[in-house]
Order: structure tokens, then C-alpha cells, then sequence
């Protein structure tokens, strides 16, 4: 598994005081190992991201754990291939 990553807890918007929402979620459902969410990705009606469209958000890091499981099992066929 990975490791979630909050990078930025505060997003500076623009937009009319109706269509500020209180909080913005955004689904990490679907972000995988060495993927991230970055300001480009969120999308909100009305409002303006102010920030730099590069800037990530949040992302998953591989855990040291996670690196020695793939390293294992990239190291089990190999052997299995040599008997």
C-alpha cells in the first residue's frame, strides 16, 4: 500500500461570496502509488483557483514496506526461472 500525502490544507479562490463553498472535497478514490491530485484537477463553478495549476494537492508515496514487497516479488520469479 501507499502512504496518502496532504500537501496544501488551504487553496486560495476568487469567485461571488454565493458560490464559495465551505470546504471542497476531492475524491481520492481512484489515486494510485506515485499519482497525485494537483490544483489543475479541481474543478469548482463560479470559482477561480488562484493558485498555481502545477501545485499538488495531496498524493500517495510508496512506504518503505511497499518497496520491499515489490522488490521481493520482482525477485521471486527470477529465481523460479533459474531452476
Amino acid at each position: 500500500g501507499g502512504k496518502l500525502v496532504l500537501k496544501m490544507r488551504k487553496l486560495k479562490v476568487k469567485g461571488l461570496m454565493s458560490k464559495l463553498p465551505d470546504y471542497i472535497d476531492i475524491s481520492i478514490e481512484n489515486l494510485e502509488i506515485g499519482k497525485s491530485v494537483t490544483v489543475s484537477d479541481i474543478n469548482l463553478d463560479g470559482v477561480a483557483m488562484l493558485n498555481a495549476k502545477n501545485v499538488t494537492v495531496v498524493s500517495v508515496i510508496m512506504t518503505r514496506q511497499a518497496a520491499q514487497a515489490e522488490q521481493a516479488a520482482a525477485k521471486a520469479p527470477a529465481k523460479a526461472a533459474k531452476k
